[in-house]
């Protein structure tokens, strides 16, 4: 009787040490079989949509040959094509920060921008830009930040400067703490983005990025314990301000995001 007690008393010992192992598995198991890839998608394909078009600050590709206003470079600001004979060449290399508080958020601006217009035969066509930008807001409840750095060439495609290619990388970072709470980062290589903005709003016609997004997400559920996300894949662009996005971990299914919307369909 001995015996039976003390190999009871080593087992129950056993169990309670691979208890919490075992639940982690099993989380991590559940975490595996649960992951949104739809809503993953849609975040992946509007992340650099949002990048690219200034909504995180930085240049709006949108705007056409152009330095960004948002961004304090002195007299230079908004200094267009053809408001100047000397801009072949022409850059802007600065550092910046700007803060102001509206109602109770208050938003802070800062980082790093190098700005460059590039020319064909004497004629200033596109533009090369480097900068790594910040935008942080908070309030009573809520706290965001956003990162981007943006490392492109610019170059227009036609005479009326409106349809562009894009060449390069560009890095996402996304921090939300307000009921949900993530942190994702993003890293993007544009291969032959040809986008157009004729009509003031930029559809990106053709060309493919690949990406990488890691991090980790939390939703407000007070149950849900989050988990890392780790994610590769392509974007393939079409025109008509969709793209078809597959991830690698997700074989066979790709995903239709409108980059005006953020609706998600699978193909």
């Amino acid at each position: 009787m001995k015996i039976n007690i003390t190999r009871i008393l080593v087992l129950l010992a056993v169990a309670v040490l691979l208890y919490p192992s075992c639940k982690k598995d099993q989380a991590a198991v559940n975490n595996q079989t649960t992951l949104d890839y739809k809503a993953m998608s849609g975040q992946i394909a509007m992340s650099l949509y949002r990048g690219i078009t200034g909504q995180y600050g930085g240049t709006d590709v949108s705007k056409g040959i152009v330095l960004p206003a948002n961004v304090n470079v002195a007299n230079h600001a908004g200094l267009r094509l053809n408001s100047t004979s000397t801009l072949c060449g022409f850059g802007v290399d600065t550092t910046f920060s700007s803060s102001r508080l509206a109602g109770d958020t208050t938003s802070t601006l800062f980082g790093d921008f190098h700005f460059v217009y590039n020319c064909s035969a004497s004629t200033p066509d596109g533009y090369t830009v480097h900068d790594s930008l910040t935008t942080t807001q908070s309030g009573k409840s809520f706290s965001y930040k956003y990162t981007v750095a943006q490392n492109y060439v610019v170059k227009a495609l036609d005479q009326t400067y409106r349809v562009v290619s894009m060449n390069g990388s560009i890095y996402t970072f996304v921090y939300s703490r307000a009921g949900a709470y993530y942190e994702l980062s993003s890293a993007y290589k544009l291969h032959n983005l040809v986008v157009n903005f004729s009509s003031g709003t930029a559809d990106i016609t053709s060309g493919v990025s690949s990406f990488t997004m890691f991090g980790y997400q939390q939703s407000a559920n007070p149950l849900d314990d989050g988990h890392p996300v780790q994610y590769a894949g392509t974007i393939v662009y079409s025109g008509n301000h969709l793209a078809r996005l597959t991830i690698t971990a997700n074989p066979g299914v790709t995903y239709l995001v409108n980059l005006q919307t953020g609706l998600v369909t699978r193909q």
